[in-house]
């Protein structure tokens, strides 16, 4: 079918090359053989009389002009699927949806999880995908390539929704039978015991950074975890000490012998919300999902 000259079923084909920036990836999302993806980038190069893809090196690199048609093409395919083929009528008890979460481990242990339980109790058909965070997620966000985010503020998309579920502060946690450890926790006693500390893909979490601020190498860590649902376990049993957020705390000090205390220093708060695409507004089942998860921070008093 063509529009004014374009032929629409290129659309989905310029999409998914301008987000691989890959023939042969683009090829095998769209179910087509790398010669058929070819042929449809060189249409597309035709229509728009800009090479659109361009190699640098060993990387395939996008023109200005695909840069800006990237925007718009998304746009509009998201706009044509909250829009036309999302059903407006929403029965929970018979929806099919997976649906993908850009949030880290420590969100899902301790307000997430909860989440999925009540919403799975009503909605049985629907799943959920984890994606672990990055410096891609404002993208994977503007591009809809996650139905949700539920991040720090300071990370999320400006050009879109975003609701504040709850702020949490940090506790030091060490083992039960540490002796180095008495009633209270001050900062010689802290700076002196051996930690864990955690490296995230893209960097530090920012009680890290702030602890690199004032501290700088003067802290002895000898584990780095790169999660922090690992960090409980490397303490317990040991001599280590570990900085974690306080509700991830709270929970593990009930399920494991360990204990917690207030940290000896100030560190930053961590306000965490919830981020959606703005033309996800209209989606029957998006907008139910956020009112539940609204619900259940309100009512746990997040």
């Amino acid at each position: 079918m063509r529009f004014k000259g374009l032929d629409l079923n290129l659309m989905v084909a310029l999409d998914h090359l301008l987000t691989e920036r890959n023939v042969s990836r683009a090829a095998d999302k769209l179910f087509l053989s790398q010669s058929a993806t070819s042929g449809a980038l060189a249409r597309l190069r035709e229509f728009f009389g800009d090479d659109l893809l361009v190699p640098v090196g060993r990387k395939m690199t996008l023109t200005p002009r695909a840069q800006e048609l990237a925007v718009a093409i998304r746009a509009a395919l998201m706009q044509i699927e909250t829009t036309i083929i999302e059903q407006p009528r929403l029965d929970l008890s018979t929806a099919r949806r997976s649906l993908r979460v850009i949030t880290s481990d420590y969100v899902g242990i301790a307000f997430f999880a909860r989440v999925v339980q009540s919403i799975q109790a009503e909605a049985p058909g629907i799943s959920f995908t984890f994606v672990t965070p990055s410096s891609d997620a404002t993208r994977q966000i503007a591009r809809g390539q996650v139905d949700l985010a539920v991040m720090p503020e300071r990370f999320l998309a400006p050009d879109h929704p975003s609701h504040l579920l709850f702020a949490d502060g940090y506790a030091v946690i060490v083992d039960a039978q540490n002796a180095r450890v008495g009633e209270a926790l001050d900062l010689e006693t802290f700076m002196a015991l051996p930690q864990v500390s955690v490296q995230l893909i893209d960097g530090p979490p920012s009680y890290e950074t702030a602890l690199a601020d004032r501290f700088g190498n003067s802290r002895v860590i000898d584990v780095l975890a790169t999660n922090f649902s690992s960090v409980p376990f490397f303490v317990l049993g040991t001599q280590r000490a570990a900085i974690v957020h306080q509700r991830l705390a709270q929970i593990v000090c009930a399920m494991m012998p360990l204990r917690m205390y207030p940290p000896p220093m100030p560190l930053p708060e961590l306000r965490i919300a919830l981020q959606w695409h703005q033309l996800a507004d209209g989606d029957p089942l998006l907008r139910h999902v956020r009112t539940r998860i609204l619900e259940i921070a309100a009512a746990e008093g997040l």
